[in-house]
């Protein structure tokens, strides 16, 4: 039987996370990212006053959250 073209065939590795271990879900992702790999991969500039902080809490919500529209 041919799987569907948007199927893809799940490579397991070990996390190296002991809890992890045994977790097929876990197993399948892609292997975790050290600080410097994660930071090098965010992409975007946020816009950033340092009075944004004194804003009520829906408003700094709001702020950085493209889905918001201001």
């Amino acid at each position: 039987m041919r799987l569907p073209k948007h199927y893809v065939i799940a490579e397991y590795r070990e996390t190296g996370v002991r809890q992890y271990g045994g977790n097929p879900f876990i197993e399948a992702l892609p292997p975790i990212l050290s600080v410097k790999q994660a930071g090098s991969n965010l992409k975007g500039k946020i816009e950033y006053k340092p009075s944004d902080r004194l804003e009520d809490a829906k408003a700094r919500e709001s702020l950085n959250n493209p889905k918001v529209l201001r």
